[in-house]
């Protein structure tokens, strides 16, 4: 994925899949690497959390047509963990609701998939534009209050044009600058593994 990784032990489990890089149709773009004042644990927690969404992201993904998570499928394997929805989201990035084809409020499912320890792939499938926005997220530990993570998206639905992919990336970014920004205002700045202390 465009990575080194490196193990000082034998690992436990494989590189998580992501058969959307290299696919067929698919194009993909490297947000830049960045740094984040907040444990890894905690960063991959926010990427798998869903019930911010209309809150946190109103200006971009969230809508008040999604205010609860409903019909969620989770399926736990080991090291693995796979969870399915469909829901409501603000579509900004869909050409025909500038020109009122579509509505802005439109179908999604996502399909989280996340591997021990901090590796999560999230597919989106655009239920009523078309089309697959899959994005990586690869956290790499630096201390229990830092961490540096590696995002890259693959698209299936800008017709491998570069600039579509550019401003894609650019949202994504917005999107995530808005995470960090909570993140922030934490008190406590990483995620025990006893779930009891947590």
């Amino acid at each position: 994925y465009g990575l080194v990784w490196l193990a000082l032990e034998p690992p436990r489990v494989d590189l998580l899949d992501v058969p959307e890089y290299g696919a067929d149709g698919f194009v993909a773009g490297d947000l830049v690497p960045m740094r984040a004042a907040i444990g890894a644990g905690l960063l991959a927690d926010n990427f798998l959390d869903v019930a911010h969404f209309p809150f946190l992201h109103a200006g971009t993904i969230g809508t008040d047509e999604w205010l609860t998570v409903d019909d969620v499928e989770i399926t736990r394997d080991g090291y693995d963990l796979t969870v399915v929805m469909e829901h409501l989201f603000s579509n900004h990035e869909d050409p025909a609701v500038a020109t009122g084809e579509r509505p802005l409020v439109q179908r999604r499912r996502m399909t989280f998939s996340y591997r021990a320890p901090f590796a999560v792939r999230l597919r989106v499938e655009y239920l009523d534009a078309g089309g697959v926005n899959t994005i990586t997220n690869f956290v790499q530990p630096q201390d229990d209050r830092h961490c540096q993570v590696f995002v890259c998206i693959l698209r299936d639905d800008l017709d491998g044009d570069l600039d579509r992919l550019e401003e894609a990336a650019k949202y994504e970014w917005r999107i995530f600058e808005v995470d960090l920004a909570l993140q922030d205002g934490y008190v406590h700045k990483s995620l025990p593994p006893d779930l009891t202390t947590e």
